[in-house]
């Protein structure tokens, strides 16, 4: 048995090296084979040698860099997702409220969706299997399968009486990463990517093709146009005909007069001809993802020819130069600003770092994560990869995105050195990540409004008022009667909504250095009573603060939003969510009122 694990790990970990070396290899080569046959022979307990043989691959990787790694089971699904772009299984987002697994969302198109599972829906049963107390990730090991079969999830939807059973047919699951767009009432486009798979790319161009187009109906009064806004004169009579896409005003399913587009042209056709005043593309929290589906994003909003990346291998050596090679989709004249923060990274730090460094647009936010190392993922057998860095990213001003974060990297920018932009010569920092034209610290919710979120309880409490009062449309307002039975909702779990106000942690701190027992005055010396009093008073401050959470004004609007947003979720799914998620969103208004701001854009940019 030994025999054969040391010709696999062989295998496996020894690559190729230059002659030069190849003595000292060998030598370390038998130090393992003698370390195993020790352990073998002498060993007292029992080993697991797959065990001991993906230990030491692990640690024959660790000093090389951070993304040079073993990729073991649910880390190797993760990584055949974003390959592939899809998975098997019924297509819902899950998670835990109060030891009881919750569907946070169904993906569109679904067998999940189709069958009719709700946001909020509460999963008690898996085919046969209690599944009261389980985690999401041993839900998910039963939930998915093989593709065709069949699982039954038994439900419980708050509001509603009795329990519901769906048998769902698992199938191909297609991730969305281009979630949700938007075009708004000043011709202002948003659209929000969430990670590069093998689909960004293509879900990307079609949501800018459907933003930037002719006016629309606005069929549900939103202010925006949707996916659903058109009509498309197909036989170009310039009239509706029958099973021409259209804008249903009055929702029946036929369409009427006066259900048509805007035609500005007069060509009696819907086109998509560059109407955009401004793009925002968010990639806030996007981790990054495929090489390609970036580049070919950037061939959709920069001119044909312009430098986009380069890839350095082993000793500095030029693996590949990118360039645009299309006619961009976007105009150039339309003004872009990218949404980053400090978790964008990767490919995404590719698309801000280049339209920077272009001086295409203009980057706000945070200064992003730093990683500029480029991994060639190799599938070793059914559950083992290994992710193998073998190049380094340099984007057009010559800058290397990855931050200074482990010690065999000896090229590295130093923070304070400086390149500049392509066209307009603006200076921009290296030293890792990109670091934004605008800094915006995003304005962050109420600590009592972040543990609502926390807690999940905005979701609970809509799905069961959602169910009950059978409410079907997202015209819904959210009243003042609807907040008072929010709060009540809530008076109800307090013990689950556990938050600190600002300067809480530090009352409490105090108390346990100075060991103040405020409840036995008795055992205070003389000298401490006067703190004992304040502290005392301190205490019903932040118990009176803690009762009043719903009645202070700054708290409303978070309110209000946060049961938005899960309303839009559960009755039109998560791209809903997202658009109203925008109603409070700091960073995208600064964008708007940037991309509004032409002279302070173009200043901005160096013109």
């Amino acid at each position: 048995m030994i025999s054969k694990i040391k010709t696999v790990i062989f295998f496996i970990v020894f690559t190729p090296l230059l002659s030069s070396q190849s003595n000292q290899i060998s030598d370390y080569k038998k130090l393992l084979d003698q370390t195993l046959e020790y352990i073998e022979q002498d060993y007292v307990d029992s080993v697991s040698y797959p065990d001991l043989i993906i230990s030491s691959m692990k640690g024959m990787l660790k000093p090389l860099d951070p993304y040079t790694r073993v990729v073991i089971g649910s880390s190797k699904e993760r990584l055949d997702l974003m390959t592939k772009g899809r998975y098997g299984g019924v297509g819902i987002r899950i998670g835990v409220l109060r030891d009881t697994l919750t569907v946070l969302s169904p993906m569109e198109n679904s067998p999940a969706y189709t069958e009719g599972i709700k946001a909020g829906d509460q999963i008690v049963r898996i085919d046969s299997t209690d599944a009261i107390g389980f985690s999401t990730r041993e839900a998910s090991k039963i939930i998915k399968g093989e593709l065709g079969s069949k699982v039954t999830l038994h439900i419980r939807r708050p509001g509603q009486k009795g329990k519901f059973s769906f048998e769902l047919t698992r199938a191909n699951i297609t991730v969305k990463d281009v979630p949700y767009w938007q075009v708004d009432e000043n011709s202002i486009g948003y659209i929000r990517v969430t990670r590069f798979s093998r689909n960004t790319y293509e879900d990307f161009l079609k949501a800018l093709k459907d933003i930037d187009s002719e006016n629309f109906t606005d069929s549900n009064g939103n202010g925006r146009r949707d996916i659903a806004e058109n009509f498309m004169d197909k036989n170009k009579n310039g009239i509706w005909d029958e099973g021409e896409r259209f804008a249903d005003k009055n929702k029946n399913g036929i369409w009427d007069e006066g259900e048509s587009f805007d035609d500005i042209n007069g060509n009696g056709e819907f086109d998509t001809n560059g109407n955009l005043k401004g793009l925002i593309i968010d990639l806030r929290g996007n981790s990054g993802g495929l090489l390609r589906e970036a580049i070919g994003m950037l061939n959709s909003v920069i001119k044909k020819g312009e430098p986009l990346l380069q890839t350095k291998g082993k000793n500095g050596k030029v693996l590949r130069t990118y360039k645009s090679t299309t006619n961009p989709v976007l105009s150039e004249d339309v003004p872009l600003v990218v949404l980053v923060n400090k978790s964008s990274a990767s490919a995404s730090e590719i698309i801000a770092g280049v339209i920077q460094d272009l001086d295409r647009g203009l980057i706000l936010g945070k200064t992003t994560f730093g990683k500029g190392l480029v991994q060639q993922p190799k599938s070793l057998n059914d559950t083992i990869s290994i992710k193998v860095t073998n190049a380094k990213y340099y984007i057009p001003s010559g800058r290397l995105i990855q931050k200074e974060d482990y010690g065999l990297l000896k090229d590295m920018n130093s923070k304070d050195s400086v390149f500049y932009t392509l066209n307009m010569k603006r200076p921009v920092n290296g030293g890792g990540g990109i670091a934004p034209d605008i800094k915006v610290e995003p304005i962050k919710p109420p600590a009592f409004i972040s543990s609502l979120w926390k807690e999940r309880v905005f979701l609970s409490f809509s799905s069961e008022y959602i169910n009950k009062n059978k409410i079907s449309n997202l015209d819904f307002e959210i009243s003042s009667k609807v907040l008072d039975d929010f709060e009540t909702y809530c008076d109800n779990l307090k013990s689950d909504i556990s938050y600190t106000l600002p300067g809480e942690r530090e009352l409490k701190l105090m108390k346990e250095k100075l060991d103040i027992n405020t409840n036995n005055s008795f055992s205070f010396f003389r000298d401490n009573a006067s703190m004992s009093r304040n502290i005392k008073k301190m205490e019903k401050y932040y118990l009176k603060e803690k009762s009043r959470q719903f009645s202070k004004k700054e708290n409303k609007k978070w309110l209000i939003n946060g049961l938005e947003r899960e309303f839009a979720r559960i009755i039109d799914g998560e791209s809903a969510r997202l658009g109203a998620s925008l109603k409070v969103d700091s960073e995208y208004d600064e964008a708007l009122r940037i991309l509004m701001s032409l002279d302070e854009y173009y200043s901005l940019l160096g013109f």
